[in-house]
This record gives structure tokens, C-alpha cells and sequence, in this order.
């Protein structure tokens, strides 16, 4: 990686001058052979799309970090430009559906561990 003296010799863009739009993402993705739009760059449907869109914003350090009126903003903008077939009742229907198996999956872990730990006291 070159430093910015190097760049503004070489009279490439330092990281500062770069305005990261949605055609410059298209030109990225399009070097590596994919496309972003109605041809998504992986083969996902919508509604899995959609899943892993709202999982990053729950997990990524970055996104925590962002007060959760602005993480919803920046999910609905995601899911109409990536996911346009997810209406505000799927979402919610999604989000209550993780919401339980995120309740389910805590609680088996639990047991599991509350079992496990059983078992190596005998």
C-alpha cells in the first residue's frame, strides 16, 4: 500500500480525495466479474439478502457503534436498493422470527453448557 506522499507523486487519489458512490462499487465489483443491482454480486434471494444485510448490522462491531434510528435507515435503504421484494411486513416478520430463534438458539446453548458442565462434575 503506498502512502499519500506516494500517491500524490504518482498523481493517484489519496484516501481522503475518494468518493466511494454507487458507480465506483459497480467498477470495483465489475473488475472481479460481478455486478451489484438487479444482478446481485452473489446468488442469494431477496429475503436471504435481506437476512444477511440486518445479521451484519446486528453483529458488526462498526454497526453497533451507530445509534439503532440510523442502523434502521441505513437497512431500510439496503433493502430497497438490494432487496426491493422485502415489504415492511416481511421485515418485521423476519425480525421477529430471528428475534425467537435467537431466544431459542440462547437458551439450547445454555442447557447444553449447564449439561455439559453436569456431566463432567460426576
Amino acid at each position: 500500500m503506498k502512502t499519500k506522499k506516494e500517491n500524490q507523486k504518482a498523481g493517484e487519489p489519496t484516501v481522503d480525495e475518494i468518493m466511494v458512490t454507487d458507480e465506483v462499487l459497480d467498477e470495483a465489483l465489475a473488475e472481479k466479474g460481478l455486478k451489484i443491482g438487479l444482478m446481485p454480486a452473489f446468488p442469494f434471494t431477496d429475503r436471504e439478502r435481506f437476512i444477511q444485510i440486518m445479521t451484519i448490522m446486528v453483529t458488526s462491531q462498526v454497526a453497533k457503534k451507530i445509534p439503532r434510528d440510523a442502523r434502521r435507515s441505513i437497512i431500510d435503504y439496503l433493502r430497497k436498493k438490494f432487496c426491493p421484494s422485502i415489504t415492511d411486513q416481511v421485515w418485521n416478520e423476519i425480525r421477529i422470527t430471528m428475534d425467537h430463534n435467537n431466544e431459542v438458539i440462547m437458551d439450547s446453548m445454555l442447557k447444553g453448557t449447564k449439561l455439559s458442565m453436569e456431566i463432567e462434575a460426576s
